[in-house]
């Protein structure tokens, strides 16, 4: 007998709390956003409430349809999913084959935006890499070996073409089709250990190769775009360490390759170091065998990343990264705090924070963004680092005085990705106050013959930020805060599987540590710091989808 459909299958007392804190914190964003504060009314309210009911609703609808879908005992089985049967021909190239038509959708979006568009900070990378040739130095302001990679690719291929364009061109291609492979092994995950059903998997390979912000992200040439799929292999197979309680790191090249991952993630994003690292030693917490490897694996990080590499910056004469990059959030809180109580100030607070930040404290006031960092941050260390030790105890002191300064400026911090605020690609290179004429012409940031098919690109995915529902799934908010939460409270519906809530770990340390604490969640150059988490986004819920089982 067919079983009725119950609306109270799929939600319990955690689905509804957890959608009602989303309704009021999606209601409130906007208003931090615009303002840096946000005063609760009763139009806020009623919004909230609004919110709720649809995040509810929508939560029992996905949920509803993820297990009719499971529980469906025919499977699509066309002629193309056979390549996942070990005893075809094809079995062999599925990597490859999947790979090519994510490729071969891009390839129009890559042509139109070419050459591709360079990031800001990567005219800065490549003006540090031509310096080594005049004597110059690096600077580990950014990761340098994101700074290397993308310099001697570029380089080299100027070499070989004799034309900047023709170079970012190929960089672009290369990019595209190593992101291709790895979005091919996120499916071939998907379909051979987590077993999906080959609707999920046609669904996964529309999305990636018809999904407008994914070639949006590879035509990029930036240390984020790098760092992304990298991560991605790591999160596969710290997927995979989950999945069979560690057994999968009982060959020893299976543990050298997640070591090598790993240390590539350390070494091409900086807070990929402190991801990583918790994220094994969250394994540790984990009923797991092979505990010795995963604790060999985080020594290994930590001698490299803490010890070698300082010893080599030392002797090579790289330029440290300043300490002020990891005070964003801090700072933006003195920064609050100063404008609300600037007359609740000693004169040693005053000191001591003028000489960390560098500014006078009327500066600081004058300059503070409520939802962008840098004109406090500023781009560079002002002041040893054992003066951060003296301003760390000013901003605790501070901070149980006047709380509220510090929620409001936390808030409006991180209101871009509580939000529905649109996801807007990077597409053009307006942005280029790191390209120094010494090294490169002011035109090498502009396209040419391609300028207005370009517009028109940027133009046709701000129409599809318009059409109902189909927009919200090019917002902040849908990868930095819904599907994450979505994913871990249906885990932890059944008491069976809570267990593998502990795969999501790298997701929240990349929300946390990635995007709530990084200097801006809103400008044009902050949804870089989503890539990773968009990357994955797909791979985790086929990951929740998999352990759906009632």
């Amino acid at each position: 007998m067919k079983k009725k459909f119950h609306v109270k299958d799929y939600y319990n007392i955690l689905d509804i709390i957890v959608c009602l804190i989303l309704g009021f914190v999606f209601s409130c964003s906007p208003e931090y956003y615009e303002t840096g504060s946000c005063k609760i009314t009763l139009f806020i309210v009623g919004r909230a409430f609004l919110e709720f009911i649809l995040f509810l609703i929508a939560t029992i609808i996905v949920r509803y349809g993820i297990t009719k879908i499971n529980y469906k005992k025919r499977d699509n089985n066309n002629r193309f999913f056979q390549i996942f049967d070990s005893k075809n021909k094809y079995y062999k190239y599925r990597l490859f084959i999947i790979a090519g038509i994510i490729f071969l959708a891009w390839v129009p979006i890559l042509i139109i935006l070419y050459p591709g568009t360079l990031a800001n900070d990567t005219w800065g990378q490549l003006r540090q890499y031509l310096s080594l040739f005049q004597g110059g130095n690096l600077s580990d302001h950014h990761p340098v070996c994101d700074t290397l990679t993308i310099g001697f690719i570029i380089i080299e291929f100027l070499k070989l073409f004799k034309r900047w364009h023709l170079a970012f061109f190929a960089y672009v291609i290369i990019q595209s089709i190593i992101t291709s492979l790895v979005f091919s092994k996120t499916i071939v995950f998907a379909k051979e250990k987590l077993k999906v059903k080959n609707v999920y998997i046609f669904i996964m390979i529309l999305i990636y190769a018809l999904f407008p912000i994914f070639p949006g992200i590879v035509q990029g040439i930036s240390k984020d775009s790098l760092f992304a799929w990298i991560y991605v292999l790591f999160f596969i197979d710290y997927l995979e360490i989950v999945r069979t309680n560690g057994e999968s790191i009982n060959k020893t090249k299976n543990w050298i390759y997640i070591g090598i991952i790993s240390l590539a993630c350390c070494l091409t994003k900086k807070v990929g170091f402190y991801i990583i690292l918790l994220s094994l030693v969250g394994l540790l917490f984990y009923k797991i065998v092979n505990r010795k490897k995963i604790i060999g694996i985080v020594i290994f990080l930590v001698l490299v990343s803490k010890i070698i590499m300082p010893y080599m910056f030392e002797k090579y004469n790289v330029t440290p990264g300043g300490e002020q990059e990891k005070y964003s959030m801090l700072f933006q809180q003195t920064g609050r705090y100063l404008k609300d109580n600037g007359n609740d100030v000693t004169k040693e607070e005053k000191e001591i924070i003028e000489e960390v930040i560098g500014k006078s404290t009327e500066k600081i006031v004058s300059v503070y963004n409520p939802v962008f960092a840098d004109p406090i941050k500023g781009y560079h260390q002002p002041t040893k680092t054992e003066n951060y030790k003296k301003y760390l105890i000013v901003w605790i002191k501070q901070g149980l005085r006047h709380p509220k300064s510090y929620l409001n400026a936390t808030n409006s911090m991180i209101s871009g990705w509580i939000s529905f605020r649109m996801y807007k690609p990077l597409l053009n290179m307006n942005h280029h106050d790191q390209l120094n004429a010494k090294y490169f012409k002011e035109e090498l940031a502009y396209r040419n013959r391609n300028k207005k098919i370009a517009d028109w690109l940027q133009n046709a995915y701000d129409w599809f930020y318009k059409i109902p529902i189909v927009k919200y799934f090019f917002t902040y908010g849908m990868y930095a805060v819904l599907i994450p939460l979505f994913c871990f409270t249906t885990l932890i519906k059944n008491k069976k599987y809570r267990k593998y809530v502990i795969a999501l770990l790298p997701l929240f340390l990349s929300i946390v540590l990635g995007c709530f604490l990084s200097p801006t969640s809103g400008a044009i150059e902050g949804q870089r710091y989503l890539y990773p988490i968009i990357y994955t986004s797909q791979l985790v819920m086929m990951w929740t989808i998999s352990y759906v089982k009632k």
